[in-house]
């Protein structure tokens, strides 16, 4: 009888543990991250404001912490999203910078350069080319299929949130020919750490007709694509042309109000 209990409890045991929802929480050699097929690293790490990353991978979410050792733009390259996956990208920003950061833009930037990836798409990149982004990489645009899950919604997909516990506003440009973000109106001093939390996603990915691999570089056209990261940038995002022709008409606008009126 009491062989049976011990037995009956070591098995109820084993079913508590495998209840247990599993976190892969990876190390780092202060450059690069993996869990599963996903790879997170510095890109271009002799000249990055990032000094040092580590990672926890628990299901569709990553987060990733970051040590920044400058204010210098920063970059991290992923490989090995899953296709059309709704991903949380959390970043746990250290500032040991010297300075405060104030504000901080994230862009996606996918791969241009032929021996990436397949580019038939890159004409409708920004033009010229931003002078920050690094050489075979361009904006991401409406064709690339990369993109911050901004068509996640309750009945689509899990709602992916865009949040802070430093930054208060979060100016999105979307619509065209990039993929930004830009978080302000707080401050992560010296010392200091702080989080931004927003989604991503592959529609193109791992798991793709034409993707079967991370290694695909053929047919896995966004694989190896960089979030760009830029403290105390205050960019304004371009306008799309539809809301240039309405900032347009309303200039026109208020110019025929004010002939009216002076009349």
């Amino acid at each position: 009888m009491r062989h049976s209990f011990v037995y009956g409890a070591l098995c109820a045991l084993g079913v508590m543990i495998a209840a247990i929802p599993a976190k892969a929480v990876v190390g780092t050699t202060d450059g690069s991250c993996s869990g599963g097929p996903i790879t997170v690293s510095i890109f271009n790490s002799s000249d990055t404001g990032i000094s040092s990353i580590s990672c926890v991978f628990d299901v569709d979410k990553i987060t990733v912490n970051e040590t920044w050792g400058s204010a210098a733009a920063g970059f991290l390259q992923f490989n090995g999203l899953d296709q059309d996956v709704f991903y949380i990208l959390r970043k746990n920003i250290t500032n040991n910078s010297g300075v405060d950061f104030t504000s901080i833009t994230n862009e996606l930037l996918d791969p241009t350069d032929p021996t990436f990836a397949d580019n038939s798409h890159d004409g409708d990149d920004a033009v010229p080319i931003p002078a920050f982004i690094p050489s075979g990489f361009g904006t991401s645009n409406n064709r690339d299929g990369l993109d911050f899950a901004q068509g996640a919604t309750a009945t689509s997909a899990p709602v992916v949130p865009r949040t802070s516990d430093v930054f208060a506003i979060n100016t999105a440009d979307e619509l065209l020919v990039r993929d930004f973000l830009d978080f302000s109106d707080g401050t992560i001093g010296m010392g200091v750490t702080g989080y931004i939390e927003y989604g991503l996603r592959d529609r193109n990915g791992i798991g793709d007709a034409d993707c079967t691999g991370p290694n695909n570089l053929t047919g896995c056209i966004n694989d190896g694509f960089l979030v760009a990261q830029r403290p105390n940038e205050n960019t304004i995002p371009v306008p799309a042309p539809g809301g240039l022709l309405i900032f347009g008409l309303g200039l026109a606008g208020l110019s025929v109000l004010r002939r009216k009126k002076f009349a």
